[in-house]
């Protein structure tokens, strides 16, 4: 079994060694990315929480209001033009069966 290890090891330490590196040099990419874009747009992060956005006092509450309104006038007419026209009900009494009658044998 040594003869089998020694080997794998002397090629795995590279190989292990150098996924680390790619893994540290992707994770720096990634960081000076994120960076970058906070020097470009320093507000871009600063967007409001759920909660808040909804909230009476945010300054966009009526702009909210307006478009939740759209939305729900949007999906009435969605609604009222997938409903096909219902058809009159018509009351029709059931139909009585024949009464079969047995001819008389002359």
């Amino acid at each position: 079994m040594g003869l089998l290890t020694a080997p794998l090891t002397l090629v795995l330490a590279p190989v292990r060694i150098g996924l680390k590196v790619a893994e540290i040099g992707l994770s720096t990419s990634a960081e000076v990315a994120r960076i970058a874009m906070e020097l470009l747009n320093p507000d871009r992060g600063t967007s409001p929480d759920f909660p808040e956005y909804r909230a009476p006092e945010h300054p966009d509450y009526a702009a909210y209001q307006e478009q939740k309104e759209r939305w729900r006038r949007e999906r009435e007419a969605e609604e009222a033009a997938s409903k096909t026209p219902e058809e009159p009900k018509v009351e029709v009494p059931p139909a009585e069966p024949k009464k079969r009658t047995r001819k008389k044998k002359a």
